[in-house]
């Protein structure tokens, strides 16, 4: 069955690509989540997927368990902020805007396992397209006073469109891969990173 919005198309191409492809797709949402805890003030490690420009030196060739190291070492910084895995609640005294957004960042790192096969990286990675688009949505609906005063459009504001495209961009580059497809994708998401981290620090300083 064809896709019938641009969500379902761009899960429908994650699931169509190779574990590297889908690994890939993975880490450019975090980085892009990365800008979250940047505003937040959350320390994470400088390399891929949370530092600018880490993702260029990114192998594409390398298993999942090497490229998800420095994913799996920032769990334990990141844990307090995820919802609770019982309840769905986030912590009480994150109960705002800082709160939500690092809930969901937190959630993509907090669902990384040191050992995935390949559908297990393909689930994580349209886990994580999910949530990024999420925190994006998220963002876009705060510049509505009256969530009802929102377009009834899909998607709803600039940042849920430029994700779509984004992860459309990266999943073409990774699926006729060559020396600069690394490059070409880190170019792609620091770009995307500077919008995004507006908006976020705009959310939390205006609570």
């Amino acid at each position: 069955m064809p896709a019938t919005n641009p969500w379902q198309e761009v899960n429908q191409q994650l699931w169509q690509a190779t574990p590297a492809g889908a690994a890939v797709v993975a880490l450019s949402c975090l980085r892009q989540a990365s800008a979250v805890f940047e505003a937040a003030t959350v320390q994470t490690p400088s390399s891929a997927p949370f530092g600018a420009g880490s993702l260029a030196h990114v192998d594409l060739h390398a298993p999942a368990s090497e490229l998800l190291v420095p994913v799996l070492a920032a769990q334990p910084e990141v844990a307090r902020f995820a919802a609770d895995p019982e309840t769905g609640e986030l912590p009480e005294d994150e109960e705002s805007n800082r709160g939500e957004l690092l809930g969901m960042a937190a959630e993509m790192v907090m669902r990384t396992e040191p050992e995935m096969d390949e559908d297990a990286v393909r689930e994580w990675a349209d886990m994580c397209s999910t949530i990024i688009s999420d925190i994006c949505q998220h963002l876009d609906m705060l510049d509505y006073e009256d969530v009802r005063d929102a377009p009834d459009n899909d998607p709803p504001g600039p940042l849920s469109a430029g994700v779509l495209d984004l992860q459309r961009e990266i999943l073409a580059l990774v699926a006729t891969p060559d020396e600069t497809t690394m490059e070409q994708v880190s170019q792609l998401v620091e770009t995307a990173h500077g919008p995004l981290l507006t908006a976020v620090r705009d959310a939390i300083d205006n609570e």
